[in-house]
């Protein structure tokens, strides 16, 4: 500021200066010096101005404007994640729709012919040493049958949605169906002769709410995931697995609680993204992304948490249609 005014020069600058109070505030000031006749600075002058408003207001438009920079710099890595995420759908969709095609046709008749044989060496005598052993490994075999059908199914719903219009069905009807098509596996697992302990009169209760009614079956086949996590965690006697439904303000909330372990802490908050599996042995992660994918077409979501001694998911059905879902 001296050497400025010193060498006859306007100096201009702002201050933060502070109250008696102890409050900051700020000054814009300028200081000009009055030369006399020899061109000799004979005294100087000071204009202030309180700009403490002006300034606060500059300081918060600046944050304003790093925060809004920040927000487009998550936006612009997101949507490059979410384009790079659309790439690996694309592949796969080009993929399914030749697996779907290529692979449906003979397995439906490998699981058909199987179905039979099964049948057949139930037939068998019980004198015949080897019935056992046959019933067993015909079991493994379809089940590894029913897990190629569900992973083929799995791709295809990735790949494009499933046709249909939202049609008001009873919620717990389709409940029912899923529990039916999870008996197999099911009955690996309890010691009760029914897998479920639940009614079978698919109108016995009335959850009423506007779906795919095929796609929401898929959605209740993560089942399967409690499934294997009591078969790898429980002993036969301690597994249990409950299943609840309940009206909850505008969605229809299923409930599925199992004592099974629980959730890896690092896995839970991504567990529902592609290509992440949960399970500890195989699985290509496909199956929870392609629920979160179609409960977020009707409109609802998927929520996983642990609970208790094991894993707790939650589905939300909207009773009410918020989404449209392409025909």
């Amino acid at each position: 500021m001296w050497d400025t005014i010193k060498n006859k020069k306007i100096w201009r600058s702002s201050i933060k200066n502070r109250k008696k109070n102890g409050e900051d505030y700020y000054e814009s000031t300028v200081i000009a010096p009055i030369l006399g006749k020899d061109d000799v600075i004979q005294e100087y002058i000071s204009l202030k101005q309180d700009i403490t408003e002006i300034y606060t207001k500059k300081e918060i438009l600046k944050k304003r404007i790093q925060q809004e920079v920040e927000k487009n710099i998550i936006f612009h890595k997101e949507r490059e994640k979410e384009r790079l995420l659309e790439e690996k759908f694309s592949i796969i969709g080009k993929m399914a729709a030749g697996i779907t095609h290529e692979i449906n046709t003979p397995l439906t008749y490998i699981k058909g012919n199987l179905e039979l044989m099964i049948n057949d060496i139930k037939e068998l005598s019980d004198d015949i040493k080897q019935k056992n052993y046959l019933q067993e490994d015909s079991k493994i075999v379809l089940e590894g049958v029913n897990r190629i059908a569900s992973i083929v199914e799995s791709m295809r719903e990735m790949a494009s949605q499933a046709k249909g219009k939202p049609k008001d069905a009873n919620v717990y009807s389709s409940l029912i169906t899923a529990l039916i098509l999870s008996y197999n596996k099911a009955s690996l697992i309890t010691v009760q002769n029914e897998p479920f302990m639940i009614s079978m009169n698919k109108e016995a209760y009335s959850f009423i709410a506007p779906i795919q009614k095929q796609r929401i079956e898929q959605v209740f086949i993560i089942i399967n995931n409690a499934l294997d996590a009591l078969k790898l965690n429980k002993s036969f006697d301690e597994r249990t697995f409950d299943i609840t439904l309940k009206d909850e303000n505008e969605y229809i909330v299923v409930s599925f609680q199992d004592n099974g372990g629980g959730i890896n802490e690092e896995i839970l908050p991504k567990m529902f993204d592609a290509f992440q599996s949960s399970k500890l042995e195989g699985g290509i992660g496909i199956g929870l992304n392609v629920a979160k994918r179609i409960m977020e077409d009707h409109g609802g979501k998927i929520v996983a948490s642990n609970h208790g001694e094991g894993a707790l998911f939650q589905i939300y059905i909207p009773k009410k249609l918020k989404l449209q879902i392409n025909e």
